[in-house]
């Protein structure tokens, strides 16, 4: 609950700067430049925070978790398959010497 509250504490700003005064039908070229700068500045901002999150909530580490456990599964699957396939051929084994019996 913490990190979600402090994830909307840090976009606040955001939201609350984000509304530009404009005179009524007059748009200039300033106007436009000031805006572009503005997002710009807040599109940079939201990748820092972006970065500063992903640190907080070990996100790169419980990615490189989940890869070590895809990793031991498909050690774990291969194994399993060369377990069937010498089972199947000790059946084979087995029921090819109880037919010539």
């Amino acid at each position: 609950m913490k990190k979600t509250n402090l994830t909307l504490l840090a976009l606040l700003p955001l939201l609350a700067f984000g509304q530009a005064y404009a005179e009524p039908n007059t748009l200039r070229a300033g106007d436009i430049v000031l805006f572009l700068f503005g997002l710009g500045i807040c599109i940079a901002v939201f990748l820092v925070l972006r970065q500063l999150f992903l640190w907080y909530w070990k996100v790169e580490v419980v990615i490189k978790k989940q890869d070590e456990q895809i990793q031991l599964l498909k050690s774990i699957y291969n194994s399993i398959e060369e377990n069937n396939r010498l089972t199947q051929s000790q059946i084979d084994l087995v029921i090819g010497k109880d037919s010539t019996t």
